[in-house]
């Protein structure tokens, strides 16, 4: 399997945290697949990440989700797959596009700020979010909601970052 991560970055203030933005975005998207055990299939898988600014996110947010303010990530399906269903359909297909995910670097970098942690653990951890998501995760409901936030809790730790609720 191939996981292609194609970073677009829309906002040079993104450039402030390294250079190798796209090598460390790509890693945390392959420990995923590995964690979740969808690296054994002969699946190539495309990712989009969009590193932005709040003016963009918000303007997505108001539109998309009805929220008319910033927010730290946004994800966007291209198709209702999810873990199970990509995994049965590993035979059947040569190339899944799983979807965007956008991530406002002000609101980030306030939040990461706020919580006393790093940023590179910050977007670790909704960098993750957003492709749990994509895999069809949820967390609308409390039993949904338990499930993905321990499975972010183990895939963070182990790539060494801490718990981030």
């Amino acid at each position: 399997m191939t996981i292609e991560v194609d970073v677009n970055i829309a906002c040079d203030k993104w450039k402030d945290h390294g250079d190798d933005l796209e090598t460390r975005l790509g890693f945390i998207c392959r420990h995923v697949f590995n964690m979740l055990g969808i690296d054994s299939h002969e699946v190539n898988i495309d990712i989009s990440i969009l590193l932005t600014n709040d003016a963009n996110i918000q303007t997505l947010n108001a539109e998309y989700r009805g929220k008319d303010a910033p927010t730290n990530v946004l994800s966007f399906p291209c198709d209702e797959l999810g873990q199970g269903n990509l995994m049965a359909m590993a035979d059947e297909i040569i190339c899944v596009s799983l979807g965007d995910i956008v991530l406002s670097v002000e609101t980030i970098e306030k939040q990461a700020k706020e919580q006393k942690k790093s940023f590179e653990h910050h977007v670790a951890h909704l960098v993750v979010h957003g492709l749990l998501h994509l895999l069809g995760y949820d967390h609308e409901e409390d039993g949904e909601a338990k499930m993905m936030e321990e499975l972010e809790v183990d895939i963070l730790a182990r790539m060494g970052v801490g718990n981030p609720y």
